[in-house]
């Protein structure tokens, strides 16, 4: 029976389109959560925007720890989703679930004790040292219900029904943004909060949006077939074969984010008008990569399953035709930011200083992603289909590189446009590694 449903599972190009465009809008809203901070903060001043930089980028060093398990955990399950082994996909989820809660309540103390002296050695300026500590207080509380919902969306994502992670990502936006407005500028009885009510805010939607997806699976998920929530628990055995897939994936999310938080130091250090510049240009640069994180997740589960049907020398193709159409997609978009950069940018802050500062770096963000588009595409590809080692050692080696170049180039200029072309550099490298591994073919023999 299964030899004759296999054949008629088809990956041509529209698949590849169903698959990722709603990837790419719930990766699209949830960016909308620190492109919301960003706004309104922007609307407070520098020292705000700054800070909110410096700690979001802190955060995300945590927050990529779990992201790079759920990615993990995604492969195993789409694999196990292609050869049928329904089961698993839920033992497997309830292993992935119980391990991510774990990691947050742990990251959640190490950021209490860490984050106040991290940011008062590092920062030149005390006030960003000050409110990036604010910031971080209150977001890492967010921390347990962004992990969960990673290991939801990495079910949804492995089974082929990314459909719903837009309508989990609406629902958080939607209460990010009302709250937002509410806790940061104050509202009827509420105070105005500040930096505090943006991290409040977003640790609250990420709450929300766990709700959702836990209600979402007991009404409409099949969890008998997939025992969920119920069968036979998770054994050692799991439990080691699902960190050793992750734990190259967190290695590699969190040296890349450690890279960026350096990045966004050296900057700080250049001033509070850099700095901001650079949070701008930061989030522009995170809504052009929706492009290749959509595709490249969606390509990477569909070649998942398709190493678990037994048909590997269809992937290629898979893959070529999905940096294909997310080359396509992505220039359109890009030429408009390059013809109207100071509307672009007046969606971000409206302080003329920050807006006129921030344009020169803005065209070089852009020319970066000449060389971002086939290598971060080809990474998430190659994490999706389980080759976690390689993806890792591609993304450290550029880390290293990248800083090497930033702690050179800092020292001889202070033009924070100069600075930003450290992002050629991370882009090469990781791709030239992932390239070779590629071309070496040991995907195909790659067991899960």
């Amino acid at each position: 029976m299964s030899t004759s449903v296999i054949p008629q599972q088809h990956y041509g190009t529209g698949r590849i389109v169903r698959m990722a465009l709603p990837l790419m809008l719930s990766f699209l809203l949830e960016q909308l959560i620190g492109m919301t901070d960003v706004a309104f903060l922007g609307r407070v001043g520098e020292v705000e925007l700054g800070a909110a930089a410096l700690s979001g980028v802190f955060f995300l060093v945590l927050l990529m720890l779990g992201f790079g398990y759920s990615f993990g955990l995604q492969s195993f399950m789409a694999r196990r989703n292609g050869e049928k082994r329904f089961a698993d996909i839920g033992r497997a989820f309830r292993a992935g679930a119980l391990f991510l809660t774990a990691l947050s309540v742990l990251l959640i103390l190490v950021s209490f004790f860490l984050s106040g002296p991290f940011f008062s050695h590092v920062c030149a300026s005390g006030d960003v040292a000050a409110a990036s500590d604010t910031y971080l207080f209150w977001r890492v509380w967010g921390l347990p219900f962004a992990f969960l919902c990673a290991a939801f969306r990495a079910f949804f994502i492995a089974v082929l029904r990314p459909a719903i992670l837009t309508a989990s990502s609406v629902v958080m936006v939607v209460t990010n943004c009302l709250l937002n407005w509410a806790l940061i500028f104050g509202c009827g009885p509420i105070p105005a909060l500040g930096i505090a009510g943006a991290a409040i805010a977003s640790s609250v939607a990420d709450a929300v949006c766990l709700i959702f997806f836990a209600v979402y699976t007991f009404c409409k998920v099949d969890r008998l077939r997939y025992q969920l929530f119920s069968g036979s628990p998770a054994g050692w055995h799991l439990h080691r074969e699902l960190f050793a897939l992750g734990r190259w994936l967190m290695i590699q999310e969190a040296f890349a984010f450690l890279a960026w938080l350096i990045f966004f130091l050296a900057v700080e250090h250049l001033g509070e008008t850099p700095l901001a510049v650079s949070n701008i240009a930061r989030q522009i640069c995170s809504t052009l990569f929706l492009f290749i994180h959509g595709f490249g997740s969606a390509c990477g589960a569909i070649a998942s399953n398709l190493m678990g049907e037994n048909r590997p020398d269809e992937v290629p193709g898979v893959v070529r035709r999905g940096l294909i159409v997310c080359t396509a997609a992505m220039i359109p978009l890009m030429v408009l930011i390059a013809l109207f950069p100071a509307a672009t940018l007046s969606v971000f802050t409206s302080l003329d200083e920050v807006i006129e500062a921030s344009t020169a770096t803005l065209y070089v963000m852009l020319g970066s992603f000449a060389t971002a588009i086939p290598s971060m595409y080809l990474l998430f590809v190659t994490g999706g289909m389980g080759q976690t080692k390689e993806a890792s050692v591609a993304t450290m080696a550029a880390a290293v590189l990248y800083l090497v170049y930033i702690f050179a180039i800092v020292s001889v200029t202070a033009e924070v446009a100069v600075v930003w072309t450290a992002d050629y550099i991370y882009y090469l490298t990781a791709g030239a590694v992932l390239f070779v591994c590629w071309r070496k073919g040991s995907w195909r023999t790659k067991r899960l």
